[in-house]
């Protein structure tokens, strides 16, 4: 069962906000506490006012890797919780033409493959190029993963110059292009200018960071 922790406050309007309303690094209009099972912590659950309820729910449930069947609690949830704002935002969406809808499970099995690619290309600039080289291009990507996992809201940790010395000799230059293809995996492209990369926030996998960081640190 999916209900608010009975130790939050309420906001204007009846609406139950967390006292912290930071969440992973990023700013969110709510972030709930939520009790989905005696004797265990509550869960957070961040939601932006406008923001469709099912995405939220969706993505709090993968997440936390609960059921499918906890969705429609979850959304119902939020609404209640959101003084009407979850609710607008729902009946805007059913609203809109399906054609948008991604199931989020099928987003999961997505990830698989990507992370999947991304092993692939990092065992590939370890087998493909000198040891000292490879080091180093493998070590600067950990650091660009490691930045946007530890300040995922930080500017500077968003945006890598592609004319950038260090950036050019040690990832742009492989030949196979295998250091480019992993930021783009994880959700940089490049911007309008042509001169950096920068998250693409629709594209940015935090998943596919952490998995990143996990096969660096090996």
């Amino acid at each position: 069962e999916v209900v608010a922790d009975p130790s939050q406050g309420q906001g204007a309007g009846g609406d139950m906000v967390a006292p912290d309303k930071m969440f992973d690094g990023q700013h969110y209009d709510y972030v709930f506490d939520v009790d989905v099972q005696d004797g265990v912590p509550p869960l957070k659950l961040p939601y932006n006012r406008g923001e469709n309820p099912y995405e939220a729910a969706d993505r709090f449930l993968l997440a936390h890797t609960l059921p499918a069947s906890y969705r429609e609690q979850v959304v119902q949830f939020i609404i209640q919780n959101t003084g009407g704002a979850g609710q607008a935002a729902a009946a805007a969406a059913a609203a809109a033409p399906s054609s948008d809808f991604v199931d989020p499970y099928s987003r999961t099995r997505d990830n698989e493959v990507k992370v999947g690619e991304i092993r692939s290309l990092l065992a590939k600039i370890k087998a493909s190029y000198p040891e000292e080289r490879a080091t180093v291009a493998l070590k600067t990507l950990n650091a660009y993963c490691l930045n946007l996992l530890k300040q995922p809201a930080e500017e500077k940790f968003r945006r890598i110059r592609k004319s950038n010395a260090a950036f050019q000799q040690r990832v742009a230059s492989l030949e196979g292009g295998e250091g480019c293809k992993v930021l783009e995996l994880v959700g940089f492209r490049t911007d309008d200018s042509g001169e950096f990369y920068v998250v693409n926030e629709a594209l940015f996998d935090r998943k596919a960071v952490e998995a990143t960081c996990s096969e660096l640190g090996r």
